[in-house]
């Protein structure tokens, strides 16, 4: 039996995008589209709501959540380069929408319509030493 690599599993997207946040513990500068880490009492909060959705609103929410995220800042300091992971695609819609972001398919690159090569041109534009190894992410 072959495993899957990890960094194989879930739906992912490579993007640009600005870096945002004011550097506060409630708001820490991150990417764009980024997740921020719950307080506990947002926590309590999520929990809370979950209780009053249906099994089906509960399966569209986790469809929605981005699981994981790994990101490199640009040289500039004002743009970043991120790889998020989520359950489903549509996690992405909303960034797929942004005019701001510039989208990265990483299906592409995995099904050889995107080369290595062609997708990193653009990345080095953002970050001059690029190496794909900064944006290794688990997944979920």
């Amino acid at each position: 039996m072959r495993k899957v690599p990890v960094e194989s599993l879930g739906e992912r997207i490579i993007v640009i995008v600005e870096l945002v946040g004011t550097g506060k513990a409630e708001d820490p500068i991150r990417p764009k589209y980024a997740p921020v880490p719950p307080s506990s009492k947002q926590l309590q909060a999520a929990e809370m709501k979950l209780r009053t959705l249906s099994e089906e609103e509960r399966e569209v929410e986790a469809k929605k959540t981005i699981t994981a995220f790994g990101w490199v800042a640009g040289d500039d300091g004002k743009t970043a380069i991120v790889e998020f992971v989520a359950n489903d695609r549509l996690a992405f819609a909303e960034m797929r929408k942004d005019p701001t972001v510039r989208v990265i398919e990483k299906q592409a690159i995995v099904e050889g319509r995107l080369s290595l090569e062609q997708a990193k041109s653009d990345l080095v534009k953002v970050k001059k030493d690029f190496d794909w190894s900064q944006l290794r992410v688990a997944g979920n």
